[in-house]
């Protein structure tokens, strides 16, 4: 044997327990990768157990549920009016709109106006406050609408040009 294949044989040999070596610490790493993912799973697990225990926090009724459960508290015959919160979404039709408990005034000239003025047999201007606006009419173009509690009368929906303001509310 020459000092070259002996040379050759030890490198070959050197190289060999590099790469056991090598591969060793790879695979410790991986087994202290494997333990750590382990225990975060382990950790999951339990949280996800706790979460399961908790107790069951009720849901609140759906709308259908709301409105059955309404209808079912009203007699026979009884009508109600409720007020509903209307969301305009166009901030500039609400700029210089009437606001809840302004006092307005129906028009006599007006339909409505002649109508009521028949009805309550009186020649006093029927004052009404406003209870909320609405919005606009003839897609968001047209005039403001509003629900308005009129003395004498009731609730109804009425627009701008039906009515006169006369006192702000605030």
């Amino acid at each position: 044997m020459t000092t070259q294949t002996v040379e050759k044989k030890t490198d070959r040999m050197a190289k060999a327990r590099a790469a056991k070596v090598a591969r060793g610490n790879e695979l410790s790493e991986l087994k202290e990768m494997v333990a750590g993912l382990t225990a975060n799973n382990a950790a999951l697990a339990d949280q996800v157990r706790s979460i399961q225990a908790a107790p069951k926090i009720p849901t609140t009724p759906g709308p259908e549920k709301k409105l059955a459960d309404f209808i079912k508290g009203m007699r026979p015959g009884e009508t109600r009016d409720g007020i509903k919160e209307v969301r305009d979404t166009d901030l500039l039709s609400q700029e210089g709109a009437w606001r809840s408990g302004d006092i307005v005034a129906i028009k006599p000239d007006t339909q409505k106006g002649k109508a009521w003025r028949l009805s309550l047999k009186s020649d006093e201007p029927i004052y009404g406050t406003v209870l909320q606006y609405l919005g606009r009419t003839q897609d968001k173009r047209g005039p403001r609408k509003y629900k308005v509690h009129f003395k004498g009368i009731g609730r109804d929906g009425v627009t701008e040009q039906e009515v006169d303001f006369i006192q702000s509310g605030s």
